[in-house]
């Protein structure tokens, strides 16, 4: 036998057949708002109680990130064990989940496939044999809430913190560090000498300062970058956001929460569970927010930071 896919919709949730019918397989999860493991946030291969692999995806929702999404099932479906059970994110109504639920499938290619009554999936034909099968319905969101931050709670009681240069780590997920960075000189030529950091990505001049910016100065800062479209940024947008220390190969090794964002000091104040001095070749940062009291704040709109 092959792999077993669960696929449901936001209505329905697995937990009970999970533990009625795992049975000690293992369960490859790619619900990012899934707390059974740990915090959420997170893509995970799970055997008996153990996460044996992860992948940070930095969000509750498949929406945000779905190029993640579909590089983390590339790589751990290679690890799951014979007749593993992979749990697909809530499918809905949209065009980009359905899309994206169909390249998942084609990469996990399944054996066995059960849908929870009702959901939303038309997909003709089926790689595998469809048994439609009545599942719990999905908890109220305020109980989600408060799963996830226990999870949170228990996971901040592990936590020490990390100072992580700016300058020593590679960037992903976020605009910062995606571009040319303007030295001290060019800032002064571009009448941004008050600005904290600024780089040419693209056609877009990305900018993070402890104030704002007026129409003149912007002007001024397009035309010497050669930019046609500008953005800027507060130091404090980064705060609070989750985010995962990775090595070169693309493992993730701890979480994280940033508490500081220091563009002065050109270091990151991060709270995680890593055993220091911890060695981050890559920080990856998501949009989830959480708070100090272990509350979720928001997100932070993809590719705004």
């Amino acid at each position: 036998m092959g792999l077993t896919l669960l696929v449901g919709g936001t209505n329905s949730n697995w937990n009970l057949w999970l533990q009625e019918e795992l049975d000690g397989r293992d369960r490859l999860c790619l619900d990012p708002a899934d707390t059974s493991h740990g915090p959420p946030g997170r893509l995970a291969l799970i055997r008996g109680d153990t996460v044996v692999a992860w992948r940070f995806y930095g969000g509750l929702s498949p929406r945000r990130s779905p190029h993640i999404l579909v590089r983390a099932a590339a790589t751990l479906l290679p690890e799951i064990r014979e007749e593993g059970v992979v749990q697909l994110f809530p499918v809905s109504a949209s065009p980009l989940i359905q899309q994206l639920a169909r390249c998942v499938i084609e990469l996990a290619r399944p054996t066995r496939i059960l849908m929870a009554s009702g959901t939303p999936l038309p997909l003709s034909p089926w790689p595998a044999p469809v048994e439609e099968v009545e599942c719990e319905p999905a908890l109220p969101g305020a109980v989600a809430a408060s799963k996830r931050r226990a999870r949170w709670r228990q996971w901040f009681s592990e936590c020490e913190v990390h100072s992580i240069s700016m300058l020593q780590v590679t960037l992903e997920g976020v605009r910062l560090g995606s571009g040319r960075g303007l030295n001290a000189v060019e800032l002064e030529q571009a009448g941004l000498s008050r600005a904290l950091r600024a780089e040419i990505q693209g056609g877009k001049l990305w900018i993070v300062g402890d104030e704002t910016f007026d129409a003149e100065t912007i002007a001024r800062a397009l035309d010497y970058a050669g930019c046609d479209r500008a953005q800027s940024v507060l130091p404090s947008a980064y705060h609070d956001v989750v985010c995962s220390f990775a090595r070169f190969d693309g493992e993730d090794f701890a979480l994280g929460v940033i508490r500081e964002a220091n563009f002065h000091t050109g270091a990151f104040r991060i709270l995680s569970p890593a055993v220091s001095p911890a060695i981050v070749d890559l920080l990856r940062i998501g949009g989830l927010r959480i708070g100090d009291e272990a509350q979720e704040l928001g997100e932070a709109p993809s590719w705004s930071l």
